[in-house]
């Protein structure tokens, strides 16, 4: 599978890992350089922005904020046609609500 990862800080880069480990092709995703420098130096391309990722299978997302959540699905409405999202996130069950009614 592709699998876009959206957050690759403490807590999403080792779960990234686990799923090019097992296989996958992952690209992560993550707005902070430093982030995206330890991605890549643990093997994962990293992008700064969720619209320079190709077509995925699935996008696992690990923002920290119901605010990032909302911005992240903005940006990739239009190229999520096909995809799976699967909210990681600790934002609370109205934002994942909002997010997957946007969504589909």
């Amino acid at each position: 599978m592709k699998v876009v990862f959206v957050g690759v800080g403490a807590i999403g880069l080792p779960m990234a890992r686990q799923i090019q480990q097992a296989g996958h092709q992952v690209l992560g995703v993550d707005v902070s350089e430093g982030s995206r420098q330890r991605a890549q130096a643990a093997g994962i391309e990293a992008v700064d922005d969720v619209r320079r990722a190709s077509a995925a299978d699935a996008v696992v997302v690990m923002v920290a904020t119901s605010q990032q959540l909302h911005a992240l699905v903005e940006q990739a409405l239009p190229q999520v046609a096909g995809q799976r999202w699967i909210i990681m996130s600790t934002v609370g069950p109205e934002a994942v609500r909002e997010a997957a009614a946007a969504l589909h």
